[in-house]
């Protein structure tokens, strides 16, 4: 098993203790962002700084003209001084710690702004800047480049894909002001529905009238409708991300980088940081799934039967509004059913935080499935040359979970909860496969939701939209346990209706909720 900590360049340069931080709590490798968006990161255990101010998306290995295409990013990076990445990588080199790169796509708000043609564009010819569009060949050669160029800049043990599909509505930056308009999980969907040049020529191709689905769907929007019979859409989403992993496995794999994985969400509507990308295991070593979806091992083993041979990796949340107890008492168990951790983050985190990751990945690390005992080796899988049919063929196909389990996680997620009356036996099993709530929420008793909307009760009368959730969790003011209603990515873009269930509390010792990279 790997335990890596995510990390910032500037985490590791000039911080001579960081090193020895990363090995005492336990890991043995660190995901450094290479190519990353804008970000204000506060950097607590930092002697030289407090707060890095990360104003413009960036790549942090040198931009050379000749290698780039249309697109092309900045490597102005001001708070952290040029080749960051390197300087970053090398350090941990030199203390014996693995390096992979962490490598942001599709998310870029400077080059959105400088190509809005490029970019995702809603039924009302919004164009989303912050999310380009791999509908584009410009952007999937741009994706491919920045994978390329940053593999040659430094040796690496992996390259860790991010936003490797479209980005939707929600962004949750430049003081986000949308959490009012009350927008249901389907509906932000229906907002996050491309229609740049790029995606109405697919859609056309494929016999669809772009001009009827447009309105089709503004006028689902402003009826609070679904996103039912749409798989259209889907379609060319799919071919999108597909043709953008092929580019950036390829450009990994002619760069000789022998590892890949990939942020991936189950949702088939899923946009943002973890893309829906469960359909194209084949091209990568292992996926990475929220930490909501790990911390429930039900899900884990449905999700190893519908994956046979892909390892699985958790992105592990350690960020408010987890606390350092609920780290202790629920990552062990996560980390023991999982192949790969990935700690968020260490530099954003203070020493107790940092102590209790510390812990938790050390138990983890020995501990069985079950949370106690000595932890099952995993084989991992086969070499990158090996045929997609070897590599699934030499993978371990986990325990399995009951029939009525499997059969969930298996499904898209987002219609899970739709498939369960609400006084299902099922219901506890589920409150963690969703988002565990931290320890320190007082018990409540509302209904638990049967759709993507918390019903409509006397003692619920609005639906929790996405955003207004995140921004709830993410500022520590929410007092009652959320729970969305699909497996989501760690990013507010893909935040959705909670599910408020007093199951939840039942088991929220043991868990940690999601959050916003």
């Amino acid at each position: 098993m790997s335990r890596a900590f995510c990390v910032y360049p500037w985490d590791l340069i000039d911080d001579p203790d960081a090193t020895a931080r990363v090995r005492d709590a336990g890991a043995d490798g660190v995901a450094i962002a290479a190519a990353y968006h804008s970000v204000r990161a506060a950097t607590p255990l930092h002697p030289r700084h407090r707060v890095v101010d990360a104003r413009d998306a960036a790549l942090y290995v040198p931009v050379r003209p000749e290698a780039w295409g249309e697109i092309r990013p900045s490597d102005h990076a001001p708070w952290v001084g040029p080749r960051a990445f390197e300087r970053a990588a090398a350090v941990a080199r030199d203390a014996g710690l693995r390096v992979e790169a962490w490598i942001v796509l599709t998310h870029a708000c400077a080059i959105g702004e400088r190509h809005p043609e490029r970019s995702v564009v809603d039924a009302w010819g919004h164009v989303h800047v912050h999310a380009l569009c791999p509908s584009h060949p410009e952007v999937r050669e741009y994706a491919a480049t920045l994978v390329a160029e940053v593999a040659a800049a430094a040796p690496l043990d992996g390259v860790m894909l991010e936003a490797c599909g479209p980005l939707g509505l929600a962004h949750l930056s430049a003081h986000e002001k949308t959490s009012g308009a009350d927008w249901s999980a389907d509906v932000e969907a229906l907002l996050s529905i491309c229609f740049c040049t790029a995606c109405v020529a697919a859609l056309a191709a494929d016999g669809v009238d772009p001009d009827a689905l447009r309105a089709e769907v503004r006028a689902r929007v402003d009826a609070d409708g679904s996103t039912d019979g749409l798989e259209a859409v889907l379609a060319v989403r799919a071919r999108a991300r597909r043709l953008l992993l092929e580019a950036c496995v390829g450009a990994a794999r002619a760069a000789g980088v022998a590892r890949v994985v990939v942020h991936a969400d189950p949702d088939p509507w899923a946009t943002g940081p973890f893309a829906a990308l469960l359909d194209d295991v084949d091209l990568v070593d292992g996926v990475i799934l929220a930490d909501a979806v790990v911390h429930d091992p039900d899900a884990v083993r449905a999700l190893r039967s519908r994956l046979p041979g892909t390892r699985l990796g958790g992105w592990m949340w350690a960020m408010p509004p987890a606390t350092a107890a609920g780290i202790r008492a629920g990552w062990p168990r996560a980390i023991a059913g999982i192949d790969d951790a990935y700690a968020y983050h260490l530099g954003l985190v203070g020493p107790e935080r940092l102590a209790a990751v510390g812990d938790a990945l050390r138990a983890g690390a020995g501990a069985g499935a079950d949370g106690s005992g000595p932890r099952r080796p995993r084989p991992s899988r086969a070499a990158a040359t090996a045929s997609p049919t070897s590599q699934r063929a030499t993978g371990r196909r986990g325990a399995s979970a009951s029939p009525r389990m499997t059969a969930l996680a298996a499904r898209p997620a987002r219609k899970v909860l739709q498939a369960i009356p609400p006084t299902s036996s099922s219901a506890p099993q589920l409150a963690t496969l969703f988002m565990p709530a931290p320890a320190a929420m007082p018990p409540m008793t509302p209904p638990i939701a049967t759709g993507r909307h918390v019903p409509r009760s006397a003692g619920s009368a609005a639906r929790w939209p996405a955003r207004h959730a995140a921004s709830l969790v993410m500022s520590g003011r929410v007092r009652m346990p959320i729970q969305p209603l699909r497996l989501s990515t760690p990013h507010a873009a893909n935040w959705v209706v909670p599910r408020i269930s007093s199951a939840a509390t039942a088991s929220s010792s043991a868990g940690t909720p999601m959050r916003s990279a």
